[in-house]
C-alpha cells in the first residue's frame, strides 16, 4: 500500500496492519507520529527519531521480528544498540545521508544477524572505502536480496565500477539485485555476479532524460540469460518527484496502452528485448520493464511469444 506523503493514516496502517507491506512516496524520518509507538509484538519494525524497538519486558531477544527499516540520520545512537536483539532478523532496510551514518552500525555486529535482504540507500556519494567497508559490516555471503541505491549526480571517482564489482563478487548467494546510480558500465560490473544466479534485475539510472540507446541490454545480460526472470532498466525521473522504489518496482501496477507491438515502433529496449528471446535467449524471462514500458513475457505451447502490456489480459500480437 502507497500513500503520498507520511503521516497520520499513515500511521495506523503501518502500526496496526505490520502484515501489510506500507510505504510513503516522501517518508519524512523527521515526522512526529501521533499515533501510539510499535507494538512489542510486531514482526515489522521502523527505527528513527520517535519510533523505536519496544521495551523487551525482561527479554535477551526479539526473534519473531523479521523485518527492520532504520532511518540513519534521525536515529539515537543509543537506540541502535537493540539491534543486536533481534537476532531472528532477515529484512534490513537502511536509510543514511553519508557513510559517517552506516560506520556507526559497525559496533552492533550485524555480521552475528541472520539478515538475507539487504536495502542501503544514500544520497551522498559512498567512495570505495565506504563499499569495502559495507563488506566487512555485514556477512554479504548469507544476502540473497541486495539493493545499493545511490543518488548522488557528482562525478563518480575512476575506481568507482572496479569497487561496485568487488562488493557483488562478495554476493555469492544473491538471486535479486537493484542498483541505483549513475550511468556506469553496467555490463562490466555484472561480470562479477556469479553466472546464472539471478532472478530479479533492477537497474535504476541517475541521469536526466529518457534515452537508453546506448545501452546494449545484451550486454548487460549476457551471464544471467539462463536464470533472469525478471528485468528492470531506466533513466526516467520519477513523476511528480516521488521515490525510486528499486526491487519494489515489481510489484507495482502499471499503466500502458494495449496497441499491439509494431515492430518498428516498439519502446526504446523492447525490441533488443524481443530479438533476444525470438533467438531462442533468455526463455526463463517473463517480465521486462524499460523505462516504466511494462511487459509480461507470455510463451505459448505453439512456440509463439507474446509481449504482454502488464495491464492487459489480451496478448498482443506477436
Amino acid at each position: 500500500m502507497v500513500f503520498r506523503v507520511s503521516g497520520l493514516l499513515f500511521d495506523i496502517v503501518k502500526t496496526q496492519y505490520p502484515w501489510i507491506e506500507v510505504i510513503a512516496e516522501d517518508e519524512n524520518g523527521y515526522y512526529h507520529s501521533q499515533y501510539p509507538l510499535q507494538e512489542y509484538h510486531y514482526t515489522q519494525l521502523i527505527l528513527s527519531r520517535r519510533a523505536g524497538i519496544p521495551f523487551l519486558n525482561g527479554c535477551q531477544e526479539m526473534p519473531w521480528v523479521k523485518k527492520l527499516t532504520i532511518y540513519l540520520n534521525v536515529v539515537p545512537e543509543q537506540s541502535l544498540n537493540e539491534i543486536k536483539y533481534l537476532s531472528g532478523l532477515e529484512d534490513l532496510g537502511i536509510d543514511a545521508v553519508d557513510m559517517d551514518d552506516l560506520e556507526v552500525l559497525c559496533k552492533i555486529g550485524l555480521r552475528d544477524i541472520p539478515i538475507k535482504k539487504l536495502r542501503i540507500s544514500v544520497p551522498e556519494l559512498i567512495d570505495v572505502k565506504g563499499l569495502q567497508k559495507i563488506t566487512k559490516m555485514f556477512d554479504l555471503e548469507k544476502i540473497t536480496a541486495f539493493q545499493l541505491h545511490l543518488w548522488k549526480v557528482d562525478t563518480y571517482p575512476e575506481n568507482f565500477s572496479s569497487g561496485i564489482q568487488k562488493l557483488l563478487s562478495a554476493l555469492v548467494n544473491v538471486t535479486s539485485l537493484s542498483i541505483i546510480c549513475q550511468n556506469i558500465d553496467f555490463g562490466k560490473v555484472l561480470e562479477s555476479v556469479k553466472p546464472n544466479s539471478l532472478h530479479t534485475l533492477h537497474l535504476k539510472i541517475v541521469q536526466v532524460g529518457n534515452d537508453i540507446h546506448t545501452f546494449q541490454l545484451e550486454n548487460i545480460l549476457n551471464y544471467q540469460e539462463h536464470s533472469l526472470q525478471q528485468f528492470y532498466l531506466s533513466n526516467k525521473k520519477p513523476q511528480g518527484g516521488g521515490r525510486f522504489y528499486g526491487l519494489q518496482e515489481f510489484e507495482r501496477i502499471y499503466k500502458k496502452e494495449t496497441n499491439p507491438l509494431i515492430p518498428n515502433q516498439q519502446p526504446v529496449g523492447i525490441f533488443e528485448i524481443r530479438r533476444m528471446i525470438d533467438a531462442g535467449k533468455f526463455q526463463k524471462l517473463n517480465r521486462v520493464l524499460i523505462n516504466e514500458s511494462c511487459y509480461f513475457i507470455k510463451r505459448l505451447s505453439n512456440g509463439m511469444i507474446h509481449l504482454v502490456p502488464c495491464n492487459s489480459l489480451i496478448p498482443d500480437n506477436p
